[in-house]
């Protein structure tokens, strides 16, 4: 989680591969995918506690918003970056919506295949939030499947780095925030 103070913030999830610029790497762990995987980012504001989230059956209709979230976004409306206003994009290449890894639904975000061709890459995604949400906490699910020093993981919340990793892959998958 991230605990917000008022006003707009830029949240930066950010994936870097060979952030070392390393020309030799070791041999890499079981599971390592290369790419971070985001899904179910919400927003609840300062005293209210943070509901579970209930088992949502897989289907192409939007998961249910957790209650009390004055947002909430499980992708399942399949338009990322275009529908989504809150959400941009940017880096060697754009991250994009996927089915290959998700916390519910069918849809999740992921970062950019960035081993091909290049020795040293990195993509961001960054969530605005509305400065009319006020003091609250985002809530997130994040499956990290990189692994140092191949792959780095970090999230910045108005270009202040708030959290490194996990940059070891996570076997058992998606983490709620």
């Amino acid at each position: 989680t991230l605990n917000l103070g008022p006003g707009e913030h830029q949240i930066t999830f950010r994936y870097q591969y060979n952030p070392n610029e390393l020309d030799i790497f070791p041999p890499q762990g079981a599971g390592r995918i290369g790419a971070v995987f985001l899904d179910d980012i919400y927003f609840v504001p300062a005293g209210i506690t943070a509901p579970t989230q209930a088992a949502v059956p897989t289907t192409i209709a939007p998961t249910s918003t957790p209650d009390d979230a004055v947002y909430y976004d499980g992708f399942e409306q399949g338009t990322f970056p275009e529908s989504d206003d809150e959400w941009s994009t940017k880096g060697e290449l754009p991250w994009e919506l996927t089915t290959q890894e998700v916390n519910s639904g069918v849809f999740s975000i992921r970062s950019p295949q960035l081993t091909s061709g290049i020795r040293t890459g990195e993509s961001n995604v960054t969530f605005s939030t509305n400065p009319a949400w006020g003091i609250g906490t985002l809530h997130y699910s994040v499956y990290s499947a990189v692994q140092a020093p191949h792959d780095d993981f970090r999230i910045f919340v108005d270009d202040i780095q708030r959290i490194a990793g996990p940059n070891t892959v996570n076997t058992t998958g998606f983490e709620e925030q």
